[in-house]
């Protein structure tokens, strides 16, 4: 959970990241805050709702290249189902079988996509959301938090008289 804070936080759908870091959201009273761990420390991003201009989402191909890295390693694998021996044929059998499973569960995770958040002084990718179904959860839970924010925040800015 974020650091020691006043807010009370929930936790968004969805991480992402590399081998050396994990990307999480978490949402905030009147923000998003966006947490970057790695093994030597945290970055936090904090998105004010009122702040938001647009939650931008574009698919990329990444599962579809995926799929054809795991398909490739799991028919090379096969190939050793072709050996006399018992052995060499139990073991890649098993290693296309288990690449096979790599494959079926990232196709059934769903298409892949780049997120983006926008407000007026950034323009900042989000990867914790790298899955269209995911941006679409968080976004259903966004809409009407972001658009209260701001109808509030345009009624208290608005000149008077």
């Amino acid at each position: 959970m974020p650091p020691n804070s006043s807010n009370s936080y929930r936790q968004l759908p969805g991480s992402g990241g590399s081998a050396f870091q994990r990307h999480r959201l978490w949402i905030g009273a009147d923000h998003v805050l966006s947490v970057a761990s790695s093994a030597i420390g945290e970055r936090y991003r904090r998105f004010y709702f009122a702040d938001l201009q647009a939650l931008v989402w574009r698919p990329t191909a990444a599962w579809v290249v995926r799929a054809i890295l795991w398909l490739l390693i799991a028919a090379l694998c096969a190939l050793g189902l072709g050996s006399d021996d018992l052995a060499i044929r139990a073991t890649f059998g098993s290693l296309a079988a288990l690449f096979v499973v790599v494959l079926i569960i990232d196709l059934a995770m769903g298409k892949t996509c780049a997120c983006f958040v926008k407000t007026a002084v950034q323009f900042e990718r989000l990867p914790s959301l790298s899955r269209v179904r995911t941006v679409r959860k968080v976004l259903a839970q966004l809409h009407p938090l972001v658009e209260q924010a701001q109808r509030g925040h345009r009624t208290a800015t608005a000149p008077v008289g």
